[in-house]
């Protein structure tokens, strides 16, 4: 139990510290636009980005848990699915707001988001896009 608080403690550190250093971008484009009429129209993308991220990551964690202790897919390829998987799925819902919203909206809500966790997008898509191709690489590998 300690040790979960102390990783906790270190991961909230390392948050913080990582805002610290690379803070949001001024976005120009943006500026017209007062940020309360922004978040009124991107939280529930949001939201349902934060749902998407979710269901990535406990849709491998119920299959672990229902599946039998010898299945065939239980093996370590999983454990990149379990950790790539939450990332490939924002992708995926990126992929769909820029097609059916458009390019502008999508960098609006990349704005928000920006703003929301108080830290430069591409510092996410650093650490996004590697988890990803692990998730798909894994998933590739666990359905052969």
């Amino acid at each position: 139990m300690l040790d979960d608080l102390l990783s906790g403690f270190m991961g909230g550190l390392i948050a913080k510290g990582v805002s610290k250093a690379f803070p949001p971008r001024g976005a120009h484009e943006f500026v017209h636009v007062p940020f309360e009429v922004i978040r009124q129209r991107n939280k529930w993308l949001y939201r349902s980005a934060g749902g998407a991220f979710l269901f990535g990551f406990l849709g491998p964690l119920f299959a672990l848990a229902v599946g039998s202790a010898n299945a065939p897919w239980r093996n370590e390829w999983l454990t990149g699915v379990i950790f790539g998987l939450p990332s490939l799925t924002f992708y995926v819902f990126l992929g769909l707001i820029w097609t059916f919203r458009g390019r502008s909206r999508t960098r609006e809500f990349l704005f928000y988001a920006e703003r929301q966790l108080e830290t430069n997008i591409h510092v996410c898509h650093a650490i996004g896009v590697p988890m990803s191709v692990l998730g798909l690489v894994s998933l590739a590998l666990l359905w052969r």
